[in-house]
Protein backbone atom coordinates (compact mmCIF):
# COMPACT_ATOMS: atom_id res chain seq x y z
CA UNK A 1 0.00 0.00 0.00
CA UNK A 2 1.28 3.82 -0.45
CA UNK A 3 1.22 5.07 2.64
CA UNK A 4 4.22 2.07 4.02
CA UNK A 5 6.05 3.68 0.89
CA UNK A 6 6.69 7.01 2.33
CA UNK A 7 6.62 5.59 5.57
CA UNK A 8 9.36 3.02 4.71
CA UNK A 9 11.14 5.71 3.15
CA UNK A 10 11.34 7.99 5.87
CA UNK A 11 12.27 5.64 8.38
CA UNK A 12 14.75 4.14 6.12
CA UNK A 13 16.58 7.67 6.14
CA UNK A 14 15.96 8.53 9.27
CA UNK A 15 13.73 11.56 8.86
CA UNK A 16 11.29 12.60 10.88
CA UNK A 17 7.79 13.96 9.22
CA UNK A 18 8.48 17.49 10.59
CA UNK A 19 11.64 17.64 8.65
CA UNK A 20 10.19 16.06 5.56
CA UNK A 21 7.37 18.19 5.45
CA UNK A 22 9.47 21.33 6.01
CA UNK A 23 12.27 20.15 3.16
CA UNK A 24 9.34 19.97 0.42
CA UNK A 25 7.37 22.95 1.88
CA UNK A 26 4.26 21.52 3.10
CA UNK A 27 3.20 20.99 6.89
CA UNK A 28 3.38 18.34 8.59
CA UNK A 29 0.11 17.11 8.95
CA UNK A 30 -0.08 17.40 5.26
CA UNK A 31 2.73 14.68 5.75
CA UNK A 32 0.99 12.55 8.02
CA UNK A 33 -2.03 12.73 6.18
CA UNK A 34 -0.50 11.54 3.17
CA UNK A 35 1.25 8.96 4.89
CA UNK A 36 -1.58 7.47 6.34
CA UNK A 37 -3.58 7.37 3.51
CA UNK A 38 -6.13 9.61 3.89
CA UNK A 39 -5.55 12.22 1.66
CA UNK A 40 -3.67 12.06 -2.26
CA UNK A 41 -0.85 14.76 -2.69
CA UNK A 42 -1.58 17.28 -4.64
CA UNK A 43 1.25 17.06 -8.12
CA UNK A 44 2.94 20.19 -6.93
CA UNK A 45 3.28 17.81 -3.27
CA UNK A 46 4.41 14.77 -5.65
CA UNK A 47 6.70 16.53 -7.43
CA UNK A 48 8.19 17.57 -4.21
CA UNK A 49 8.15 14.17 -2.66
CA UNK A 50 9.24 12.56 -6.32
CA UNK A 51 12.55 15.26 -6.22
CA UNK A 52 13.09 14.99 -2.05
CA UNK A 53 13.02 11.37 -2.18
CA UNK A 54 15.38 10.97 -5.22
CA UNK A 55 12.57 9.22 -7.30
CA UNK A 56 12.04 6.57 -4.86
CA UNK A 57 8.85 7.43 -3.72
CA UNK A 58 7.47 8.13 -7.48
CA UNK A 59 3.10 8.53 -8.25
CA UNK A 60 2.31 4.76 -8.78
CA UNK A 61 3.37 3.90 -5.08
CA UNK A 62 0.26 6.67 -4.52
CA UNK A 63 -2.13 4.01 -5.89
CA UNK A 64 -3.27 0.69 -4.74
CA UNK A 65 -2.81 -1.36 -7.84
CA UNK A 66 -4.96 -4.05 -6.77
CA UNK A 67 -8.46 -1.16 -6.95
CA UNK A 68 -6.37 0.70 -9.70
CA UNK A 69 -9.19 -0.82 -12.75
CA UNK A 70 -11.99 0.67 -10.37
CA UNK A 71 -10.43 3.72 -10.58
CA UNK A 72 -9.87 4.08 -13.74
CA UNK A 73 -13.28 2.48 -14.79
CA UNK A 74 -14.46 5.50 -12.79
CA UNK A 75 -12.38 8.21 -14.08
CA UNK A 76 -13.90 6.69 -17.83
CA UNK A 77 -17.43 6.81 -16.91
Amino acid sequence: LYPMQITQWLKQHNITATAFAAAIGVSVSTITRIARGEVMPSPDTLRRIMTETGGAVTANDFFDQANLGDIMDTAIA
